[in-house]
């Protein structure tokens, strides 16, 4: 049975350059503060899908992804949660996903 967490995105940090791809990066903590280490990421959009894993420090990266909207899922043993991410700088930072 999956139950629902919920997530909080405490921050979206968007950096200037030119360039055709971004990098996503972030990281993903339960409420106590404490690292979700293998929580389940997916970067989804009109154009590409992007799974990938979070270290054992939380932290997640989705390297080279095309200008868009996307729907960003995170997936950890206590649940899943979705966000919307634009991508439109060649870096972007979705820091302290809390999962609860």
């Amino acid at each position: 049975m999956i139950r629902r967490i919920t997530v909080a995105m405490f921050s979206l940090v968007l950096v200037a350059a030119a360039a055709r791809a971004a990098d996503v990066t972030g990281s993903v903590v339960y409420a106590n503060g404490h690292p979700c280490a293998g929580a389940e990421i997916t970067l989804q959009g009109p154009v590409q899908t992007r799974p990938v894993l979070s270290g054992s420090s939380g932290r997640f990266l989705v390297p080279k992804v095309r200008a868009g909207e996307y729907t960003l899922t995170v997936k950890t043993p206590r649940g899943v949660a979705q966000y919307k991410v634009a991508v439109a700088e060649p870096s972007v930072n979705v820091a302290g996903l809390q999962a609860r």
